[in-house]
C-alpha cells in the first residue's frame, strides 16, 4: 500500500470515527436536554432552579449547533457539501434570528434586522445560514448580560472587484478577546483560553467562509472608545446567474 493510499485510508477512518463521535455526542445532548425540559415543565419549580436549568438547556443547544457546524465544515472542506446556488439573504437572516431566539430562551434577546432592501441573492447555498448562526451564537456567548441587543445591517459593496453584500452583526455588550480582534485566521492566543471555547463556532465559520470565498472580520468596539462591545462582519458574494 502506497503512502497516498495509507493517508487516504487514515483520513477516511478519522472521518468515520468523528462521525460516530458526533452522533454519540448529539444523542447525549438530546438525552440531557430531555431531562432538563422535564424539570422545566414543572410549574411549581423554584425560580432559581428554573433559571439555572434554562441556562443549562441553552448551553446544550449551543453545543449541538457546534457539533453540526464541525461536521458541515468538514464536508465543505472536502468538497462533499454543495456551496453553489443562490440564497435569499433577507430570509436567511430571519430564519437565523428565529433559531437564535430558540437557542437562548433564558436570555432577553432583541434582534434588529436590516430594513427591507428588496431581494438580496447571495452565493453559498445553505452553508451561509450555518455561518451566520454560529457568528450570532458566539456573539451571544461573548455577552455576559441577560439583556442582549443585536443589531444586524446589510449593505451592498464590492470586494476585489466582485459585487457583494456586507453583513454586520453588532452587540454593544459583547466582550471580544484581544487576539481574536487582531486576526481571526490565526485562532486564539493562549492567554484567551477562558474564552476560547466560546469562539470555536466562529473559527469553524471562518473556515467555511473561506471555502465559499467569503470574508469574516472581527471588530473590538472598546478599542474605539466604547466601554465594551464588538461586531462581526462577513462579506458575501452576490449571486450571479451562470
Amino acid at each position: 500500500m502506497t503512502g497516498k493510499e495509507l493517508d487516504k485510508r487514515g483520513t477516511e477512518e478519522l472521518e468515520f470515527y468523528m462521525d460516530l463521535l458526533g452522533h454519540d455526542m448529539l444523542n447525549n445532548n438530546q438525552a440531557v436536554l430531555s431531562y432538563l425540559e422535564l424539570i422545566l415543565s414543572n410549574r411549581d419549580l423554584d425560580p432559581k432552579v428554573r433559571k439555572y436549568a434554562e441556562k443549562a438547556a441553552s448551553q446544550i443547544r449551543a453545543s449541538a449547533v457546534l457539533i453540526e457546524t464541525i461536521k458541515r465544515a468538514v464536508g465543505v472542506m472536502k468538497g462533499g457539501l454543495s456551496t453553489q446556488g443562490p440564497l435569499d439573504l433577507g430570509m436567511a437572516l430571519k430564519r437565523t434570528g428565529d433559531d437564535l431566539a430558540r437557542l437562548f430562551p433564558d436570555r432577553q434577546l432583541t434582534i434588529r434586522m436590516p430594513e427591507a432592501t428588496g431581494t438580496m441573492l447571495i452565493s453559498g447555498n445553505g452553508v451561509v445560514e450555518d455561518i451566520l448562526l454560529n457568528m450570532m451564537v458566539n456573539m451571544v456567548q461573548l455577552d455576559p448580560g441577560n439583556r442582549i441587543d443585536i443589531k444586524i445591517s446589510a449593505d451592498e459593496c464590492r470586494h476585489e472587484g466582485v459585487p457583494c453584500f456586507r453583513i454586520r452583526i453588532e452587540d454593544t455588550g459583547a466582550q471580544i478577546p484581544p487576539s481574536l480582534a487582531k486576526d481571526i485566521g490565526t485562532g486564539l492566543d493562549p492567554e484567551d483560553r477562558s474564552k476560547a471555547v466560546k469562539m470555536t463556532g466562529l473559527l469553524f465559520a471562518h473556515m467555511m467562509a473561506e471555502a465559499i470565498k467569503a470574508q469574516i472580520e472581527v471588530e473590538d468596539l472598546s478599542a474605539k472608545g466604547m466601554k465594551e462591545g464588538g461586531a462581526f462582519t462577513i462579506v458575501l458574494r452576490r449571486w450571479e446567474q451562470p
